[in-house]
């Protein structure tokens, strides 16, 4: 079974784009397909912001996901990636693989971004993996939203009511063994665990918050995520800053620092394991901080890890309804 890895924008949905689906899904009927719309910003508007650049690749690739099945394919996943084409692969080959192929859909030489950035011999090079290109006569309009239905439910962007009230990691780690049914000596020695840890010298809050919030991604632990993301807004801890820990190492709008990299490619190679990059990893991060504090996060990983296997195991929902992977302030585009 051949995985392939379908990256267009603009041209999505095309007909150039449904005729290569339809190419592959005769000759491969078990394939597997993730289409990837990176958040490039609309080319012929002067005026724009990242939340209408989320809002248009999320709509644009649940509309295309939609014709692509029509055409047969057994899509897995619609996602959405960094603005920049390359860097929006790079993430997902390294995060979602393994892949067996790439798919670049693209307008024609003189009028694509892409092609004007090589992308198609980048990825290539960069993934190591056999790319096929697309060439779209022209660019593909999705279809207009239904009737009655607001067009923000239409691209999968939700508005947010109120921000969920902050909590306390304590306040936290209380309710959820609660959830599940643990008693009061199991749940108050959780607590005072997580505290303890919490209070390790040179472990400041911002960046326990940080290491939760990624740990509840990886884990793609919904209740987790959640309840990290009210932990650090009330921390002041900005939703750009939040959805930026998914793609930490190419992101173009904010910056971590030399440390904080070193706490989440620390924190990636615990929770995904298995590839020998943790002690490369630890390392790393001991160059940058006493061992005290690796130790400290190393637990703290192990704890996040735990909560989320545990909401999980016993499928809890979200106390507030979920916004989403991908936060903006006053907004959740809500990855469905």
């Amino acid at each position: 079974m051949t995985r392939y890895l379908v990256v267009s924008h603009l041209t999505a949905g095309s007909p150039e784009f449904q005729k290569q689906i339809r190419s592959l899904v005769q000759k491969e009927p078990d394939a597997e397909f993730t289409l990837l719309v990176p958040t490039s910003p609309p080319g012929h508007r002067l005026i724009w912001n990242d939340a209408e650049a989320m809002r248009a690749a999320r709509y644009r690739a649940d509309a295309a996901g939609t014709l692509m099945r029509e055409c047969g394919a057994n899509v897995t996943r619609t996602a959405v990636g960094a603005r920049d084409p390359l860097s929006a692969i790079d993430d997902e080959v390294r995060e979602h693989s393994p892949y067996d192929a790439i798919i670049i859909c693209t307008l024609p030489a003189g009028v694509s971004r892409w092609l004007h950035l090589d992308l198609v011999s980048r990825a290539r090079h960069h993934t190591g993996l056999p790319v096929t290109h697309v060439i779209a006569q022209q660019e593909w309009v999705p279809p207009e939203p239904a009737a009655g239905v607001p067009e923000t439910a239409q691209s999968g962007v939700v508005e947010e009511a109120a921000p969920a009230p902050p909590r306390e990691p304590s306040e936290v780690t209380a309710e959820l063994m609660t959830a599940v049914g643990a008693g009061m000596e199991l749940a108050g020695a959780s607590m005072a665990f997580e505290q303890a840890v919490r209070g390790i010298e040179g472990l400041d809050p911002q960046l326990a918050a940080l290491v939760a919030l990624r740990v509840a991604h990886l884990k793609r632990c919904q209740y987790a995520w959640q309840e990290a993301v009210a932990v650090a807004r009330g921390l002041g801890i900005a939703d750009e800053r939040i959805t930026a820990l998914e793609h930490w190492r190419s992101s173009e709008r904010v910056h971590f620092d030399e440390r904080e990299r070193a706490v989440l490619g620390y924190v990636e190679a615990i929770i995904k394991g298995g590839s020998g990059g943790e002690r490369s990893a630890r390392e790393t991060l001991a160059a940058l901080a006493p061992e005290s504090l690796v130790v400290g996060l190393t637990l703290l990983v192990g704890f996040a890890r735990t909560q989320a296997d545990l909401a999980t195991a016993f499928a809890l929902s979200p106390r507030e309804p979920f916004v989403g992977w991908d936060l903006y302030v006053g907004q959740a585009a809500a990855t469905l």
